[in-house]
């Protein structure tokens, strides 16, 4: 057979090599005898390492990760809340922040004035690594920070409605005054 092959092959290289076939047994496979009852019990050799490794597992999956909240909430409800300029929903709104830092929240709702507001989430101690291992994974029960903002949105006021009087005699007055600015009034000097 090997010979046909080489000589068939239309690869000019070496020769093609058919490693010979294992010899077929005419012989059945014994069953295997019956196990002894003592095969059957087996023991369980731990060492320290591995049920100080087993311990530790079990203790880093049931811990949980504290989280930190921030639940914004509106008067009246359903304003669009966009926190970083990116939106996010809309009031009533709860939020998981992933990482502490300051956050620019923006919300609008139609007929209302725009709200702009920082929020800090600042970072601790317990935050900082190699602690956090402890406060956050290691902790069976971990203490979330939950911050909650409640806001009045004031209706929107055209330029209409608001009284610019005031606004306009002291632009006068300004420009009245000159380069130097204006004086103070007589009646003010000791």
């Amino acid at each position: 057979m090997r010979i046909i092959a080489n000589d068939v092959t239309p690869f000019r290289g070496p020769r093609v090599r058919i490693p010979p076939s294992p010899p077929l047994s005419r012989r059945r496979a014994a069953r295997p005898a019956a196990l002894p009852r003592r095969a059957l019990q087996y023991t369980v050799s731990l060492s320290p390492q591995r049920l100080l490794t087993t311990a530790l597992l079990a203790l880093v999956s049931t811990g949980c990760l504290a989280e930190r909240h921030l639940i914004v909430e509106t008067d009246p409800p359903g304003a669009l809340v966009e926190m970083d300029w990116k939106e996010i929903g809309v009031t009533p709104l709860e939020l998981v922040i992933d990482h502490p830092g300051r956050r620019r929240l923006f919300i609008t709702l139609d007929g209302y004035e725009p709200v702009l507001r920082d929020v800090d989430f600042p970072e601790t101690r317990k935050d900082s690594f190699p602690l956090d291992i402890f406060t956050e994974l290691l902790n069976p029960l971990p203490k979330d920070k939950v911050q909650s903002i409640t806001l009045t949105l004031a209706p929107y006021q055209s330029a209409k409605d608001i009284d610019l009087t005031p606004v306009l005699e002291r632009a006068e007055l300004l420009r009245r005054a000159g380069p130097s600015g204006p004086r103070e009034l007589e009646s003010s000097k000791p």
